[in-house]
């Protein structure tokens, strides 16, 4: 998945192949979302509120909000940019494709080189991401990660507790939070974006 920071990147232009279909589609999908998954994809695609519906009801989503879409609901870039009509599921060659084509190979080589192919949709802030079959013991997949916040240090399983108890309203100050802290540079920002990945994955 794409961090803030990524998204940042791209472009606020129209990527729509189709406006009737993308206005359509868009419109059904986010309207059958609960509030949580909702605000989770207007925060990953950095527009204010009234910039995302505006884009989406005229039909002229920007590359930031088709990914933000289909990063959180799981649904192909392509399907709603309505250069595809099959539903498919929005998987690392999607993004990675739709990146691509509309001209952000940096960013392609970048997520490549740093491993970021993870696989799986997104998860709303709050909500628990789709499980992943249980690692053999000893495997690289199990996660050892420890975070220190200012005062206190905590491992994975802490962090992943703590983010299944949080609000939404404190979901978005985290978010806002961690990306001033990843401003100072040094070992904040190492853990900010740490946090933020766990957050996200």
């Amino acid at each position: 998945m794409l961090t803030l920071e990524q998204m940042s990147l791209l472009k606020r232009v129209n990527v729509s192949v189709n406006p009737e279909k993308t206005m359509a589609r868009i419109k059904e999908d986010f309207s059958a979302q609960t509030n949580k998954k909702k605000t989770a994809v207007i925060e990953l695609s950095g527009q204010t509120r009234s910039s995302f519906y505006g884009a989406f009801r005229k039909g002229t989503p920007s590359a930031r909000i088709v990914l933000a879409m289909s990063q959180i609901l799981n649904v192909s870039p392509f399907y709603y940019t309505g250069a595809e009509d099959d539903k498919n599921a929005c998987d690392d060659d999607s993004v990675i494709k739709f990146l691509s084509d509309y001209g952000y190979k940096k960013l392609v080589g970048e997520l490549i080189s740093a491993g970021k192919k993870s696989g799986q949709p997104a998860a709303a802030p709050g909500e628990s991401a789709p499980k992943t079959p249980k690692a053999d013991k000893g495997s690289k997949s199990d996660i050892s990660v420890t975070v220190n916040l200012g005062s206190s240090v905590m491992n994975y399983q802490q962090i992943q507790e703590a983010i299944k108890t949080l609000s939404e309203d404190d979901a978005v100050l985290l978010f806002r939070a961690l990306l001033k802290r990843a401003v100072i540079g040094g070992e904040a920002a190492k853990n900010a974006e740490i946090v933020k990945m766990l957050i996200l994955s």
